[in-house]
C-alpha cells in the first residue's frame, strides 16, 4: 500500500516563480539578441521568444504561448527560426520575421524535430535532426544491440536520429542519412550543399562508435573519421573542428579536448592540458549549462569554453599552426560562449548565487553590454546567502575545495546537508544549485565538496577514486564535514546528506558505513554496482573505466563498492527518489536498496517520478521537479530540525 504523500514544503512556491535564460542566438552584424525566457507559473512552462537591440532598455516579445526554443538569425539577420512546441503538438521548425507578426510553422513531423534549427549559409535551407518514429511496445519485439536503451529515449534498439532538410522555396522537407545511431551537431559548409555531423553507432560488441560524417544534399555520406565520445563540431576553412572526451583522440586522458580534422582524416588535439568538456554543475533548466561547449570560430582560432576549478572559462584556441591557447575571458562566475559574429561575442555569465544572464562583448575593444537581468527580479524571491569557502584536508590526501551555503541572517551552528554532485567527474562551483537554494530557504545550511574524483583540478585529481569507489572520496567527504563542524557552521548532531546519481550513489555508501547523519535523500542512486553493469547505459563502458575492469575481472571490486552490501547496517531515515524511465541508473538500484532497509526495520520511503528520466527533477515537466523539490525539502528539514535535540 502506498505511503502517505509528504507534506508540501512552501519553500518549492519561490521557485516556480523564478525566471531564466533559456537559449538565445546573436544576429549576423552582432547588433540584435533573440532569446527565450523560461517562467514556470503553477504546474506550467512557457518559454517566450523575445528580441533586444543591444544597447537599449527592455525588449521586444516576439512569441508567446507554449515552449519557443532554440532561436537562430537567418544569414541576412532579417528572419528568426526556432522550435516551437503547443498544446500537444511536438517541436516543430518556425520563422517569424524581426518585427513580429504571423508565425511560420514549417514542419509537421509527427515525432517533433529533436534538434536546433541550422540555416544554410545561403538562407534558402534549414537543417535539423528528427528523432525515431513512434513504436508500438505493446507488440512483442527483439532486441539485437547489447545496450538497447539510452536514457532519455528508451528502448533504442531500433530509434535512430537522422538528419532532415527543409528547403524554403517548396516547404519541402528531405531526409538526408539513414544511420544506425544517434546524429548531433549538423553544421552547414560554406558552399550550403554539405553538412558534416557526428553520428554515434552502437554495434553488436557493444562498442559505441562515435563517427565524423558529411553527406551532402544527395544523400551521398563519407566517413571523415571513427573517434568515440565527440561532443561538438565546427567546419573551419581548413577542415573540420571538434572536441570529445580526451581518450578519445589521446591515450588516457580524461580532460576533453578540442582537435581538428584535415581532409586526409588527421587529427590533432588544439588544447593541450585545459578541460573543454568540463562540468560546473548546476541545477537548473538551461540547455547551454550542460558539458558539451559550444565551438565559436574567429578566424583561424575557436574560442570554447573550459573548466578551471570551480568555474567556466573562454579560452581562445589556434587551429593552425603550433597548438596554443589564450584566456579570452574570465570572471567571478562561469562563462558561456552562445555565438561569435564578426568581433561581437554573446556569451552568459552567472555563478553561485544567479542564473546565467547575457551579455554583448566587443573582443576588440573589450566593451561589455549587459541584455538581460533575470538576476533582478530572481533576487525578490530568493533568500539572501552568506557564502564560505573552505579547504578540507583527508589524511594523506590533498585540499578539496568545499563551499559552505546558509541564509545569510543566520547564525550557526546550523542543521546541515552535506548535498553530493553527480559524475562523479563533474564539480559544484559558479553555477547556481537550486537545490541547495531550495534547502537554504528551509533554514539549513548546505555543503558542497569537490572530492577526489570531481572536475577541474586536473587529471589526477579525476582519476584518484578509479578502482576504489567509497574510499578515499568518502574520507573527503567526511573531512569537509569535520571541518565545518570545527569552523562552527555545521551542528554535528543536526547533519544530512543527499544527492543525485553518483551523489545518490555516495548518499547510500555514507550512512551504510557511518551513523553521523541524521537523514538521507538518495535521489537515482547506484547502489549495486553488479547489476548496474549490465543494466545501464553506459554499464558496459563505465563500471571498467571507473571500477579497474570488466566485472569478470574486477568483480570483487564491484561487490567491495556497492553500497547495497551494507544496507543492513543503515539506521538513517532515509528517502529514495526514483525516475521511473532513467536507463542511465534504473530504478531496480534503488528499489533493491529500499527494499533493504524496509526488511531491517530502518525508515524509509520511496517517491517515484513516473515519465521522468535521469536528470527528470532538473528538466522535465514542472509537477516532476516540484515533486522532487517538496519531498527532499520537507525529508531533511523536518528530521533535521528536531535531530539531536
Amino acid at each position: 500500500m502506498p505511503s502517505p504523500a509528504l507534506a508540501y514544503h512552501p519553500a518549492a512556491d519561490v521557485i516556480a516563480g523564478l525566471e531564466f535564460v533559456h537559449s538565445a542566438d546573436l544576429s549576423p552584424d552582432g547588433t540584435r539578441v533573440a532569446w527565450t525566457h523560461s517562467r514556470i507559473e503553477g504546474d506550467i512552462e512557457s518559454i517566450e521568444l523575445r528580441l533586444t537591440v543591444v544597447g537599449e532598455q527592455g525588449h521586444t516579445v516576439l512569441v508567446t504561448g507554449g515552449r519557443n526554443t532554440h532561436p537562430e538569425f537567418s544569414p541576412d539577420g532579417r528572419t528568426i527560426a526556432f522550435l516551437r512546441s503547443h498544446a500537444q503538438r511536438p517541436p516543430q521548425v518556425a520563422t517569424i520575421g524581426l518585427q513580429g507578426g504571423e508565425i511560420q510553422e514549417l514542419t509537421t513531423i509527427p515525432q517533433g524535430v529533436s534538434s536546433r534549427p541550422r540555416w544554410s549559409p545561403d538562407g534558402a535551407r534549414i537543417a535539423f535532426s528528427v528523432g525515431p518514429e513512434s513504436v508500438d511496445r505493446s507488440l512483442p519485439f527483439r532486441m539485437t544491440r547489447a545496450v538497447g536503451w539510452l536514457d532519455g529515449l528508451g528502448l533504442v534498439d531500433d530509434a535512430v536520429t537522422d538528419i532532415h532538410v527543409l528547403d524554403l522555396a517548396d516547404s519541402q522537407v528531405t531526409r538526408l542519412t539513414h544511420e544506425d545511431g544517434i546524429v548531433g551537431s549538423p553544421e552547414w559548409h560554406a558552399d550550403s550543399a554539405r553538412l558534416s555531423f557526428t553520428s554515434s553507432a552502437a554495434h553488436d560488441d557493444w562498442h559505441h562508435e562515435g563517427r565524423i560524417r558529411t553527406v551532402d544534399l544527395a544523400g551521398e555520406i563519407r566517413t571523415d573519421a571513427a573517434l568515440s565520445d565527440i561532443f561538438g563540431l565546427a567546419v573551419h576553412r581548413n577542415g573540420l573542428v571538434g572536441t570529445s572526451r580526451g581518450s578519445a583522440v589521446k591515450g588516457d586522458v580524461i580532460n576533453g579536448q578540442l582537435f581538428t580534422l584535415d581532409a586526409e582524416g588527421g587529427v590533432t588535439v588544439r588544447s593541450g592540458d585545459l578541460d573543454v568538456h568540463g562540468d560546473v554543475i548546476p541545477d537548473l533548466p538551461i540547455p547551454f549549462t550542460d558539458p558539451s561547449p559550444v565551438i565559436l570560430l574567429h578566424g583561424d582560432h575557436a574560442l570554447v569554453r573550459t573548466q578551471n576549478g570551480d568555474r567556466h572559462e573562454l579560452h581562445r584556441v589556434t587551429l593552425v599552426g603550433d597548438p596554443h591557447s589564450v584566456l579570452e575571458l574570465a570572471g567571478e562566475g562561469s562563462i558561456y560562449g552562445l555565438a561569435l559574429r564578426g568581433d561581437v561575442l554573446l556569451y552568459a555569465v552567472g555563478d553561485r548565487l544567479t542564473a546565467p544572464d547575457l551579455r554583448v562583448r566587443n573582443l576588440i575593444t573589450g566593451h561589455d553590454v549587459a541584455v538581460t537581468d533575470t538576476a533582478a527580479h530572481n533576487r525578490n524571491l530568493l533568500t539572501p546567502l552568506r557564502v564560505e569557502q573552505l579547504w578540507a584536508h583527508a589524511e594523506g590526501g590533498p585540499a578539496v575545495q568545499t563551499t559552505f551555503l546558509a541564509p545569510a541572517d543566520s547564525v550557526g551552528p546550523l542543521p546541515t546537508v552535506l548535498l553530493i554532485h553527480g559524475g562523479p567527474e563533474s564539480g559544484f562551483g559558479e553555477a547556481l544549485f537550486l537545490d541547495a537554494q531550495l534547502l537554504c530557504e528551509a533554514g539549513l545550511g548546505v555543503l558542497l565538496v569537490n572530492p577526489r574524483g570531481s572536475r577541474g583540478y586536473g587529471n589526477e585529481h579525476i582519476a584518484a577514486i578509479r578502482g576504489d569507489w567509497g574510499g578515499i572520496d568518502a574520507d573527503d567527504f567526511h573531512a569537509a564535514v569535520d571541518l565545518a563542524i570545527e569552523r562552527g557552521l555545521a551542528d554535528p548532531e543536526r547533519l544530512g546528506v543527499a544527492g543525485l546519481s553518483y551523489g545518490g550513489y555516495m548518499t547510500t555508501w555514507l550512512i551504510g558505513h557511518s551513523d553521523r547523519f541524521a537523514a538521507a535523500v538518495a535521489e537515482n542512486p547506484v547502489t549495486n554496482l553488479v547489476s548496474f553493469y549490465g543494466t545501464s547505459d553506459i554499464g558496459l563502458t563505465f563500471g571498467p573505466r571507473q571500477l579497474g575492469g570488466p566485472i569478470d575481472t574486477a568483480f570483487d571490486q564491484y561487490l567491495k563498492s556497492s553500497p547495497v552490501m551494507a544496507a543492513e547496517a543503515v539506521t538513517t531515515p532515509t528517502l529514495l527518489i526514483i525516475s521511473d524511465q532513467d536507463h542511465r541508473c534504473p530504478p531496480e538500484q534503488a528499489l533493491q536498496f529500499y527494499q533493504r532497509l524496509r526488511s531491517t526495520g530502518c525508515e524509509a520511503e520511496l517517491l517515484i517520478l513516473p515519465g521522468a528520466s535521469h536528470a527528470g527533477s532538473v528538466n522535465e515537466a514542472p509537477v516532476v521537479r516540484r515533486a522532487q523539490n517538496d519531498a527532499m525539502a520537507d525529508w531533511l528539514s523536518t528530521r533535521l530540525r528536531g535531530a539531536g535535540h
